[in-house]
């Protein structure tokens, strides 16, 4: 019981909102929409199986929902069934 009261102590001091990074942001629908092309359908198939359609690598890293070629650091983004590059 007292590490609790302890604990509760030190969280009343805590500001959370000090914490906000404003490079964290995240922009609009509108704009996030206007930078992705969707791919045709081969380039699709590529991606769904981790290839790069640009440079043919075949391993694409897996980051924050996106999929990234690390030769040619191109971003794709597979949506509802589609995959898109980011431009």
């Amino acid at each position: 019981m007292i590490f609790l009261k302890r604990l509760i102590k030190n969280c009343e001091n805590i500001n959370v909102y000090d914490k906000v990074n404003v490079s964290d942001t995240v922009e609009s629908p509108e704009q996030t929409m206007k930078s992705m092309v969707e791919l045709d359908e081969l380039s699709e198939a590529d991606v769904r199986h981790n290839r790069c359609p640009k440079c043919k690598y075949n391993q694409l890293k897996q980051e924050r929902g996106f999929k990234i070629c690390p030769r040619c650091n191109s971003i794709y983004k597979v949506l509802d069934g589609s995959a898109f590059i980011i431009s």
